[in-house]
């Protein structure tokens, strides 16, 4: 989920742990399997389906500040079997405020965050299996509004966008009772940062870059025993 730009990652209001079924953590570099952003440590998150791999589940939330709402989200997923096949379809829409305190710079400007610091998040997930075959699609769409700039308090507030498009194929392949081998291919489009707007007096600055990436690696698993096994 890293964006391949600087290496960030976003969290404020960002993810619902409602969809969110087992984060596990691998400690140790695994740069080799991961990519760059794995040197020290990475993080799995494994997404919840409906009940039973068929069905509906819906949740939503809503927060409270003392003079403006935190946040208001809703999330939900639905999984169906079609014969061999499974389909799981989940989303995430939210809308935040980052605070309703007063930034202060570093010159002394200051401003209040209750209406100037939005976050709106929506995220769509598509899952499909078919027998050894697993094809998954993700789209992140993370856009928040801003005043505080590199150095002083701006006099607007101005839009910043972070989008994200994933796609995850891996087929396992039983070559044997011992050995399996799993090709995976992964696609990531991301536009980062992006502002492509005018602001006043040229105070914020344009920016649009997008990022593709696509990785292909072939995955060995070999039982050694039944309490050992070597990836």
């Amino acid at each position: 989920l890293n964006e391949d730009l600087f290496s960030a990652l976003e969290m404020g209001a960002h993810y619902s742990l409602d969809l969110i079924k087992q984060i596990e953590v691998i400690h140790g570099p695994g740069s080799a399997s991961y990519g760059g952003n794995a040197e020290y440590a990475v993080i799995n998150i494994i997404s919840k389906h409906a009940p039973g791999g068929d069905g509906i589940m819906i949740n939503s939330a809503y927060s409270q500040m003392s003079r403006q709402f935190a946040s208001r989200n809703i999330s939900f997923n639905v999984s169906k079997p079609i014969g061999k096949a499974n389909l799981s379809l989940s989303s995430f829409l939210s809308q935040a405020n980052r605070s309703q305190d007063d930034f202060t710079d570093n010159f002394g400007q200051s401003y209040n965050m209750a209406t100037q610091s939005p976050i709106n998040t929506a995220q769509y997930k598509l899952d499909f299996s078919w027998k050894s075959l697993k094809v998954s699609a993700f789209a992140d769409q993370y856009h928040m509004q801003q005043r505080d700039g590199y150095e002083n308090v701006l006099t607007h507030k101005y839009p910043t966008n972070f989008d994200s498009y994933h796609l995850l194929a891996e087929y396992e392949i039983r070559t044997g009772k011992k050995l399996t081998l799993t090709p995976v291919v992964k696609y990531k489009y991301q536009l980062q940062w992006t502002f492509d707007g005018v602001s006043e007096e040229d105070e914020f600055t344009p920016y649009k870059v997008s990022v593709q990436n696509i990785q292909g690696s072939l995955r060995a698993n070999y039982d050694i025993s039944s309490s050992v096994n070597l990836i």
